[in-house]
């Protein structure tokens, strides 16, 4: 372990967000520096440590006085915590916060303690520390691309219509499905060449919320364009962002909410609500739409002018696109990641990370 720099540990089996943001920083990191994730869940293709060998965290790596603990949740600062202050490892703590709301007494004691804070947005710095570094989320934009022909994608999936659009995240009310169905049973009768696929988990105490989705798009004579896939793999995943025309994300609440960077990284035009980064990343009338939350009749219009111009939606995915690639790439947050860790960690007869975006 002595020559690693930097530990992303991962302390959630379930695959979420977080740990999509941990996969594509850590990829990219590691790609420039000794970097390595730590955790569970995680894909075998990642750099990675074991957990027996923090046994062996007393080590410095080479010209460096600390390595660097880089926790995104609060059981990951707790662990942090015991390494530097109870085990007395040389280590320098950073935390990454993603929400919005107010803290519990723990948490802002906990982060009180790093040494150094990240945001995702601007609202999760003022949650925590307006002193925080404000760094967004970037994807992989080779893992994420357009498919040469959509429409011959989606049919390919066996998909219903002509051409698809999508929603992808777990069932449930914060996730704002609900308001989804209600914009859909209005818009999509209308465009009968149109599918919808909906995929995520849902789990046994949301089965009532997926039901109640269900009838209503049977109620408006649409159940048989829309399709349910459950929890799916990532790969499928990257090859539905590819597949569908446009993207909406209805959330009503998100801490950063990856999905729409995501879907623009794929070529793919994005409606969402606005929450978490999408008021940063979407740009209204280039890159797709913005809706205020719960409004289902808002998103049913911008659904509507969507769909009457396909054209125009296709051009929206193709500038969102370029729009990832300049702004929001998972390399461009590694390089002002670096920068946050050199502030903490100087390199002895080393250079910062080179070319850091500001």
């Amino acid at each position: 372990m002595r020559e690693i720099e930097v530990v992303a540990p991962n302390i959630k089996r379930n695959q979420t967000g977080v740990t999509s943001t941990i996969i594509a920083a850590v990829g990219a990191q590691a790609r420039l520096r000794p970097v390595r994730a730590l955790g569970l869940g995680l894909p075998a293709s990642l750099p990675q440590l074991r957990w027996a060998d923090l046994l062996r965290g007393w080590s410095r790596p080479p010209g460096l006085s600390h390595r660097i603990w880089h926790a995104r949740r609060p059981d990951e600062m707790a662990v942090g915590l015991v390494l530097r202050d109870v085990l007395r490892q040389p280590w320098k703590l950073v935390f990454t916060s993603h929400d919005a709301h107010d803290h519990p007494k723990l948490y802002r004691w906990m982060a009180a303690r790093m040494d150094a804070l990240v945001a995702s947005t601007p609202a999760s710095a003022r949650a925590i520390d307006t002193r925080a570094h404000v760094i967004g989320h970037g994807v992989d934009p080779e893992a994420f691309q357009p498919a040469p022909d959509r429409a011959a994608e989606w049919r390919a999936l066996g998909l219903p219509g002509a051409y698809g659009l999508g929603t992808f995240g777990r069932l449930r009310p914060q996730k704002g499905q609900d308001v989804l169905v209600r914009a859909l049973c209005e818009a999509l009768p209308r465009h009968p060449q149109a599918g919808y696929v909906i995929a995520g988990l849902t789990t046994s105490a949301n089965q009532g919320f997926e039901e109640g989705l269900r009838a209503q798009l049977a109620a408006a004579g649409i159940a048989d364009r829309v399709t349910f896939l459950g929890e799916v793999d990532a790969a499928m995943i990257r090859r539905l962002y590819a597949a569908v025309s446009l993207y909406i994300q209805p959330g009503r609440s998100e801490g950063y909410g990856l999905t729409p960077i995501e879907a623009m990284a794929s070529g793919t035009a994005a409606i969402s609500t606005r929450v978490g980064a999408a008021t940063d990343m979407v740009i209204e009338g280039v890159t797709g739409h913005l809706v205020d939350v719960e409004d289902w009749q808002a998103m049913a219009a911008r659904l509507e002018e969507r769909l009457s111009d396909m054209a125009g939606t296709l051009a929206m995915g193709v500038a969102g696109r370029a729009h990832v690639l300049a702004h929001h790439t998972a390399e461009i947050e590694a390089l002002r990641l670096f920068a946050v860790y050199d502030r903490l960690v100087p390199r002895d007869g080393l250079q910062p990370a080179p070319n850091t975006p500001e």
